[in-house]
Formats: structure tokens, sequence, C-alpha cells
């Protein structure tokens, strides 16, 4: 599961880099959105900072790589800024997340996510986390917008 993201600044040949913006709409969509990640984070093992990524390793449980490719597919649907791979390595199911150098503090907050969840936070929490990390929620924009 990939798509790229430039933000390399080059004039030619590269695409431009995607907006730091999620487009999930609804304190609905999100919610079941971080449900499907606790359920996800009870197999998870280990987290891994990269240079510019990270991974996570997940136990191999019977049906979880097909969950979380898809719950990697819509997350790209909602914040295509992002490039997610998910692959096998040894026994682990890995969940690799890169993201451009303007979204280097949304991606570690994102590199966080199992531990914030784990500490039950509302929605508002963790959007006002992650605003103050650089990222935009298109959703509540178009709810200021006059």
């Amino acid at each position: 599961m990939s798509a790229h993201s430039s933000s390399c600044g080059c004039a030619g040949g590269c695409e431009p880099a995607a907006p730091v913006v999620c487009t999930l709409a609804g304190a609905e969509q999100q919610a079941r959105r971080v449900s499907e990640f606790r359920k996800a984070f009870v197999h998870l093992e280990r987290t891994e900072p990269l240079d510019g990524a990270f991974r996570w390793f997940f136990r191999d449980e019977p049906g979880l790589e097909g969950r979380l490719r898809e719950l990697a597919r819509r997350e790209h649907d909602c914040c295509r800024f992002f490039d997610f791979r998910i692959m096998r390595e040894g026994r682990a199911i890995v969940w690799e997340t890169r993201g451009p150098a303007a979204a280097a503090q949304v991606l570690e907050e994102f590199m966080r996510l199992p531990e914030a969840l784990n500490g039950a936070p509302t929605i508002e929490t963790m959007k006002r986390v992650l605003s103050a990390a650089g990222l935009t929620f298109q959703a509540d924009a178009d709810e200021k917008a006059p």
C-alpha cells in the first residue's frame, strides 16, 4: 500500500508535496477510526523510529494483515501526505509510515498513537495535539469558514 508524496521542492519532474491535511469528516467517523486503531494495537509488539518514517511491528495473527491493509488504505484516503506500506518481516506484520519534511511533527505524533490511545484520550484532545504538530483537519476548517 503506497502513495508517493514529495517535498523536495525541485523545479521539474517531481510531484508537489501533499498538504498536511486530514479529510476524515465527522466525530463519528473519527471515533470509529480511533476504535479500529485501538483494536489493531492490541497486537502491536514494538515501534521502530526511522529517519523520516517509523515502523509498527505487529504479531502475525489470523486476518490481521488484511485488516491492517484496509485500515492503511482508508487512512491514506484522508491523510494523503503520508505513505503507508504493509509488509512482512520474518513472522511480523510491519506497518511503515513515511511523510514529507513538512509533516515531521505530525509523523512523530502519529508514531506515538499506540501510547496516546492507551491513555484513552478524547477525539478532541488528540486533534489538539495533532493540530499543534501541524495537521489541519479539513472538516473543522470547513465548519469555521463563513
